[in-house]
C-alpha cells in the first residue's frame, strides 16, 4: 500500500514539477498569437502576445491544485493505512477512530482539527492506534501543513 502512493506521489505530483512545468511553459512561448485572434482579444496588433500569455492564470493556479491533489494523496494514505492495519472497510474509517476524537479535543485541539488532513492528529493517530512514531522524520516545514486540516 505504501508503494502505492509513493508511485502516486513521484509519478503524479513529482515528475510533473520537474519536466513537464517547463515544456508546456516553453511551448506556449513559442505559439504567437496571429493578429485576427488579438483583435478578438481586444490587444493591440502591435503587441506580440503568445499562448503562454494568454494561459499564464491558468498555468499559475497548477502549483495549487497540485497541492490540493497531494493532500488529497495523504488524507486517502492515512486512511488506507489505519483501515488495513485494523482489518476495517474505508467506509468505516470514523468508527476506528472516533475513541481517540474526546482525548485529542481536551489534550492536542491547539494542534489543529480533528482530520485526516490534519499531519498533527495523523501522527497521533498512528502513535495512539499502532505506536507508530514518525514525527521525528518530517522536517519543520512539513508541520506547515497542519493548519489545513479541516473539521469533519
Amino acid at each position: 500500500m505504501c508503494n502505492k502512493y509513493d508511485r502516486l506521489i513521484n509519478d503524479e505530483v513529482a515528475a510533473v514539477l520537474q519536466f513537464h512545468d517547463e515544456f508546456v511553459i516553453n511551448g506556449l512561448k513559442g505559439m504567437i498569437i496571429p493578429d485576427k485572434v488579438k483583435q478578438m482579444l481586444g490587444v493591440s496588433p502591435e503587441v506580440e502576445v503568445t499562448m503562454y500569455d494568454v494561459a499564464k492564470k491558468s498555468i499559475d493556479v497548477q502549483p495549487k491544485i497540485r497541492f490540493i491533489y497531494l493532500m488529497s494523496l495523504f488524507e486517502g494514505f492515512i486512511k488506507e493505512y489505519i483501515c488495513n492495519r485494523t482489518m476495517t472497510d474505508i467506509d468505516k474509517y470514523r468508527s476506528v477512530v472516533n475513541a481517540y476524537d474526546s482525548d485529542w479535543d481536551l489534550n492536542h485541539k491547539a494542534l489543529g482539527a480533528r482530520s485526516s488532513l490534519n499531519l498533527n492528529y495523523a501522527l497521533y493517530l498512528l502513535d495512539n492506534l499502532f505506536g507508530v512514531k514518525v514525527s521525528d522524520r518530517f522536517s519543520d516545514i512539513t508541520y506547515e501543513i497542519g493548519a489545513f486540516g479541516l473539521t469533519p
